[in-house]
């Protein structure tokens, strides 16, 4: 049996040291999304909110959508099946109690659409017996906090902020 000569250990352990022969760090394999997220009360009902309009915007990308019934009906949804509609956003509106809902959202921002610092965000709600009645009147600009669910140097960067 041939044992490694020292040229061959000396050879390997050179190629090592200069190429850092260490364990490469182990990525998993959970993707995300980057999102802005948002909220408010109202002073309402569900029946009251269905077909208002809720406007949503980030910088000069503006959409509009009406609220409506859900299949199973004890909550409100955006209908974004309008092609006029972008599809990364969504949203929802349920019962808080006594007389009070919650509508939150959520705008998706896509890999084209590279998430900056300073994004301007706009979240409105006009009521559907009176259009200029803004129920919501939520506008800021953002900052993204990074994250990675896989590891610091693995794949992808994932960028979340709140409105």
């Amino acid at each position: 049996m041939r044992t490694p000569s020292h040229r061959t250990i000396l050879l390997l352990g050179l190629i090592c040291g200069a190429a850092s022969c260490a364990p490469a760090e182990f990525c998993t394999l959970l993707d995300c999304g980057t999102s802005v997220t948002t909220s408010a009360s109202v002073a309402s009902t569900l029946a009251d909110l269905e077909g208002a309009t809720v406007t949503i915007c980030r910088n000069t990308d503006c959409a509009d959508t009406k609220l409506v019934s859900t299949a199973v009906g004890a909550s409100l949804r955006c209908d974004f099946s309008s092609p006029a509609v972008s599809s990364p956003r969504d949203c929802g509106v349920s019962e808080e109690g006594a007389g009070n809902v919650l509508i939150t959202l959520s705008f998706r921002v896509t890999e084209s659409d590279a998430p900056q610092d300073g994004d301007q965000f706009t979240f409105q709600v006009k009521s559907k017996s009176d259009p200029n009645n803004l129920l919501v009147d939520k506008q800021g600009s953002v900052t993204y906090e990074v994250s990675q669910p896989n590891g610091d140097s693995c794949e992808p960067s994932c960028y979340s902020a709140t409105l």
